[in-house]
């Protein structure tokens, strides 16, 4: 790591180094908003701790040798892209078609970073089996996992991201920024590229919530956003060849309710349409996007990215 933060004519200062344990697959990285975390791809996948740099020029640069974290569970393959929502992490690997959302447990960047003492090494854990989770994961903060915090981290959510085949260096971007939702773009290798809303994420299972108590008053009419289309049933023809409708579904969009909800259910086909891209309650299902754009030319889409405003894609 080096800085130009002297002057911006001068060549960079290297302040610090990373030891990769002599792997020389390095893929990319990704630092989080507060600037004291850095995470890079490879086969695995490792989270450091940055310490204080020094602002003078030094003969021997900082060197940061062990992570504070590193796990290859999450990824079957060769992970390519890494990036920070928050104190959680998106990822992606090469034949999984998927990017996933997770957390270290115990890990909070308001917290005061762990010393570079608590990273443990590959002599700290002494794999008990083959099962053991030690083999694949090794966490300062959570170093043995206990009844009351089981697991090292853990899986939120899955995008789905479909037609990658065995494509390696096929790069997400997230927009993330003040004031905007948070989207997250991805192009596949058939030339489409997808996008999913994670603001949206939210405000669906709070929809959720409300409609499932069964303590509201059903009187009052429930605001779906523009982005909550009930789905329309499709008609079919009877035997005199007159349509009808496939199933009553009053919370169609021919029933005028699209923008609200009163005292209604929804269909069955409703909402699995909802579920399948803003649900939360299934780490394992894979959301669809939330929007695709297709392109006439099939092409393999290697990195997707975004203009500071959120403008471009």
């Amino acid at each position: 790591m080096a800085t130009i933060r002297d002057n911006p004519f001068e060549l960079p200062k290297l302040r610090v180094s990373f030891g990769f344990e002599n792997d020389t697959r390095f893929l990319g990285f990704d630092d989080n908003v507060a600037g004291t975390y850095l995470s890079h791809q490879l086969p695995s996948r490792a989270h450091w701790t940055i310490p204080d740099l020094p602002t003078e020029p030094i003969v021997t640069p900082l060197q940061v040798h062990y992570p504070h974290f590193s796990t290859s569970a999450v990824h079957s393959g060769i992970v390519d892209c890494v990036a920070f929502y928050g104190d959680q992490i998106l990822s992606r690997a090469c034949h999984d078609n998927v990017i996933v959302l997770w957390r270290i447990e115990g890990f909070s960047s308001d917290g005061p970073p762990p010393a570079p003492s608590t990273a443990p090494t590959l002599q700290n854990v002494v794999p008990t089996s083959n099962e053991d989770p030690g083999r694949l994961t090794r966490s300062a903060f959570v170093p043995a996992t206990s009844p009351i915090c089981p697991a090292q981290y853990t899986r939120l959510l899955e995008f789905h991201t479909p037609s990658c085949g065995p494509q390696f260096f096929m790069r997400f971007k997230l927009h993330h920024v003040p004031g905007q939702n948070p989207v997250l773009a991805f192009c596949n290798a058939a030339g489409n590229i997808f996008f999913w809303d994670l603001k949206r994420l939210t405000v669906y299972r709070d929809i959720i919530g409300t409609l499932r108590d069964a303590r509201r008053d059903k009187s009052k009419v429930v605001q779906l956003p523009n982005w909550l289309k009930p789905v329309v049933p499709r008609q079919r023809s009877d035997a005199v060849g007159r349509f009808r409708n496939a199933g009553s579904d009053r919370d169609s969009t021919a029933s005028g309710q699209t923008g609200h909800v009163e005292g209604t259910d929804f269909s069955p086909e409703t909402l699995e349409s909802w579920a399948s891209r803003y649900s939360l309650e299934d780490p394992q299902e894979p959301l669809r996007a939330h929007k695709t754009e297709s392109s006439s030319a099939n092409f393999v889409g290697r990195q997707a990215a975004w203009s500071p405003g959120g403008e471009c894609v």
